[in-house]
C-alpha cells in the first residue's frame, strides 16, 4: 500500500545497533536526539516516554541520516471518525495528517517501534502496538492531554494489530507467537478474554468491528506462516459475537 499527501515529512533517524530514535517538533520539520530515561510505568504524562536501561545495551546513536517524504509504503492508515484527518504508521512512529494532504504531526516517538494506529469512536484516543515496554504489547495516548496508557502486558506473546469496539469500552486484538486469536480486553486493562481457540491451527489477525458491532472480521489461516507456502495464503472470517461463532466468507 502506498500513501501519498500534499506535504512533506522531514524526518532524521540516529543510526543504532538496536533502533532507537526520538521524534521532536521543529518548525515545519522534525529533529530527532536520544533519550536518556531509565524507568518504566504504565502510564506516562505527556508522552514523556521512559525505557528500562539493559546491561550491554546503551542505545546510543552513533549518526544521523535525514530526509523529505510524501509517500510511505507498507503503513497502516486509519480515518478519524469525523472525517477530518488521518493517522498513520511510518518508520516505528505514528503520525497524524488532514485528511485534504498537509504537514505531518508526530503522536508518538521514542525508541519505541509503534504501529497499527486506530482511532476510538469518540475520536479523542489512538489505539497502537508498541515495543516499548520490552514486547510489542497494546497501548493508546489521549489526543487532546497526550497521556499514554499500556492496556496489556505480555511478555511472551505478541500483539500484532488490535481495533475498538463500537461503544469504545472494548478492544479486539490478535495476540500469540505464531498462531494468534483474537482476545477482547476492557480499556481500562485486566487480563482480557479470549474469543477463539479452537480450530488450535487456526491462525486469526488484523481485527475489524462491523458498525453494529456484532460481528468481528479478521483475516485467518490454517497454521502458521512458513516458506514456500501454497496460495491463497489468508482468507476472510467472522465472528459472531452473540453467538460465539466462527465463519469463513472467503
Amino acid at each position: 500500500m502506498h500513501f501519498y499527501a500534499s506535504g512533506f515529512l522531514k524526518i532524521g533517524i540516529p543510526i543504532v545497533a538496536a533502533i532507537s530514535f526520538l521524534i521532536a517538533p521543529e518548525t515545519n520539520s522534525y529533529s530527532i536526539y536520544p533519550n536518556g530515561s531509565t524507568s518504566l510505568t504504565d502510564t506516562t504524562k505527556k508522552d514523556s516516554i521512559k525505557y528500562t536501561r539493559f546491561k550491554g545495551l546503551p542505545l546510543k546513536p552513533e549518526r544521523k541520516i535525514s530526509f523529505s517524504t510524501n509517500e510511505g509504503t507498507w503503513m497502516s492508515i486509519d480515518v478519524s471518525p469525523d472525517g477530518k484527518k488521518i493517522a498513520f504508521d511510518l518508520m516505528g512512529d505514528i503520525y497524524s495528517l488532514p485528511i485534504e494532504g498537509g504537514e505531518a504531526t508526530s503522536i508518538t516517538k521514542g525508541l519505541a517501534f509503534e504501529s497499527h494506529p486506530r482511532f476510538s469512536p469518540d475520536g479523542k484516543k489512538i489505539l497502537f502496538t508498541s515495543d516499548r515496554s520490552g514486547n510489542d504489547n497494546i497501548w493508546y495516548i489521549d489526543t487532546d492531554k497526550k497521556d499514554t496508557f499500556q492496556l496489556t502486558k505480555e511478555r511472551t506473546d505478541n500483539f500484532t494489530s488490535a481495533v475498538w469496539t463500537a461503544d469504545g469500552n472494548y478492544i479486539i486484538a490478535s495476540k500469540g507467537r505464531r498462531m494468534n486469536k483474537l482476545w477482547m480486553y476492557h480499556k481500562n486493562g485486566g487480563g482480557g478474554i479470549q474469543l477463539n481457540d479452537q480450530p488450535a491451527g487456526l491462525k486469526t489477525i488484523d481485527p475489524f468491528i462491523s458498525a453494529d458491532g456484532k460481528t468481528i472480521y479478521f483475516s485467518q489461516r490454517n497454521s502458521s506462516w512458513n516458506y514456500n507456502a501454497l496460495l491463497p495464503q489468508y482468507q476472510i472470517g467472522t465472528y459472531d459475537r452473540e453467538k460465539g461463532k466462527l465463519s469463513a466468507i472467503t
